[in-house]
């Protein structure tokens, strides 16, 4: 089994989906320093890469793309019960 860590939205009760994408990456990583084999963190491409990146993805047949628009503002999502 293999585990790909893509964000760190809250650490220790601390929500961190306002910090840009860019300080939470570098935070994930630190955090999974000296991680166990087979967790890996899954590297981060930055620039408008994505149309390109997504027909290089098909092309080769991959399974699936994580992405996020690193200047995008998070909204609260609201629970209705």
């Amino acid at each position: 089994m293999q585990l790909y860590a893509f964000d760190i939205v809250a650490l220790a009760g601390e929500d961190l989906r306002q910090l840009p994408l860019t300080m939470r990456k570098t935070n994930l990583g630190r955090l999974l320093r000296g991680r166990p084999d087979g967790m890996f963190v899954a590297p981060f491409e930055p620039g408008a890469i994505g149309p390109e990146l997504f027909g290089a993805a098909c092309r080769m047949g991959l399974e699936g793309l994580v992405s996020s628009r690193s200047a995008l503002q998070r909204r609260q999502i609201e629970r209705l019960d």
